[in-house]
């Protein structure tokens, strides 16, 4: 505690001396330091200073300096003025920029330190939490950017469309299903997606079947699973590779010709880059500190989280903004580390009250602020669910035939590209979806 905070005294006077003698050379120290990233209280009001007659576009050397703020020594000024002026600038702001934010880690630390003596046993989520921000606040500070030439830009742009065409336009995370990679692009990353439906219209199934074809192709997916153990995600993902009737996982009347099938959909979904977490009744910052984790010790593309009924908010709040705190911060997470995040959620009864049942916006559960927040919102709809499915004498009737195996995805919103309505095929057995073909299934 006794030591030094970092800095280094004569970067920090060579600063001062260039911006006091040649102001007009050095605009690029003026703009791209501030007072806090020196270390002397002297030398932060002499750049202070010098910032404020800057902004106000007056003229800076040691007279004016000295006029605007008479609690500066004319002596240091003076002084100051004999030092050299800094020969690379860039060095200089990185020296100076890189000093300061380690005097704020220090500080972090000590603030962290008084927190965890005072805190009780219950808020160890909320020390953690505050602790992950404000060291990732240091981490944004160190890497902020300010203006950047057009010719810059231009370049950047150019090359993203060189990228976006070799990609054949898929600038996101695939979902796996053709039509709908069509429309988005595939998740973009920092999008909170909302993937929502009422109860058995197989949002689960859906987020799965996105989850194998991300993993199959390389990206490294995590699921947080509130609803179903760690088991049932695997039998569902082992049906699917597998294509095995998902009954059968319960009853365990597997064929030898099954058996052959899962054994090879396990050796291949065993070299996925998928983790799972199964963890009920989770506060919205566990999942945020649990997804940080993976993120930084194994890396992380995309995340999925089934879903949001069962996440913990600010309650003291009231229903309707415990959701926006819960949304809000998934949204913040999904920027934070530059991820799509994938959320479930069930529409409420209104739906099912009108005579076409087709989930609309409004439907969204309890709060506006899902609606607010989320980049994307996919409806899930299964006509089959609410039509007659048999006949008197037990067979089907001909209305579920014709729609038992057709499911629809409606962008009901989308920040950046088109809102529609896709088909997908609808396979019961396994409880899964895929494309729609040209046929009659």
């Amino acid at each position: 505690m006794n030591n030094i905070p970092p800095h280094n005294s004569e970067v920090e006077s060579s600063v001062l001396s260039s911006c006091l003698l040649m102001p007009t050379e050095y605009t690029e120290l003026i703009e791209c330091l501030s007072p806090s990233d020196f270390y002397k209280s002297a030398h932060q009001q002499i750049f202070k200073t010098i910032k404020e007659l800057y902004n106000k576009n007056s003229p800076i050397n040691l007279v004016s300096v000295r006029n605007e703020n008479t609690n500066i020594s004319a002596v240091h000024l003076t002084e100051l003025s004999e030092v050299p002026v800094v020969i690379d600038s860039k060095w200089a702001i990185d020296v100076l920029s890189g000093n300061a934010q380690l005097r704020r880690l220090i500080e972090l630390g000590n603030a962290l330190m008084k927190r965890g003596f005072k805190s009780r046993w219950d808020e160890v989520v909320q020390q953690v939490d505050y602790a992950q921000r404000e060291s990732l606040k240091i981490g944004e500070n160190a890497n902020k950017k300010g203006f950047s030439h057009i010719s810059e830009i231009i370049e950047d742009a150019v090359d993203r469309c060189e990228t976006i065409s070799r990609s054949g336009g898929l600038t996101g995370i695939p979902s796996g299903f053709r039509d709908l990679d069509a429309l988005t692009c595939g998740f973009q990353a920092g999008d909170l997606v909302i993937v929502a439906g009422r109860p058995s219209m197989g949002k689960t199934a859906l987020a799965t079947s996105c989850i194998a074809h991300a993993s199959r192709v390389g990206y490294q997916s995590a699921f947080s699973s509130l609803e179903m153990p760690n088991f049932q995600i695997a039998n569902r993902l082992l049906s699917l590779r597998s294509q095995t009737d998902s009954i059968k996982f319960r009853s365990g009347k597997f064929t030898q010709e099954d058996w052959i099938r899962l054994h090879d959909a396990a050796a291949e979904i065993y070299n996925w880059k998928l983790y799972v977490d199964d963890g009920a009744n989770l506060h919205y910052q566990d999942i945020i500190q649990r997804t940080r984790k993976i993120k930084k010790h194994y890396g992380l593309d995309i995340l999925f989280i089934d879903y949001l009924s069962f996440i913990q908010g600010d309650r003291e709040l009231g229903v309707v903004k415990e959701i926006e705190s819960i949304t809000r911060a998934l949204k913040g997470l999904a920027k934070e580390l530059s991820i799509p995040v994938v959320l479930l959620c069930q529409l409420n009864r209104k739906c099912e009250e009108r005579p076409n049942k087709r989930p609309i916006l409004s439907d969204l559960r309890d709060s506006g602020a899902i609606e607010q927040d989320a980049d994307v919102v996919l409806f899930l709809y299964r006509h089959s669910r609410y039509v007659r499915r048999y006949n008197d004498d037990g067979t089907e009737t001909e209305e579920y035939q014709r729609c038992k195996h057709i499911a629809e995805v409606n962008i009901a919103k989308q920040r950046n590209g088109p809102t529609e309505t896709i088909g997908l095929y609808w396979n019961e057995t396994t409880t899964t979806f895929r494309d729609l073909k040209n046929d009659n299934k």
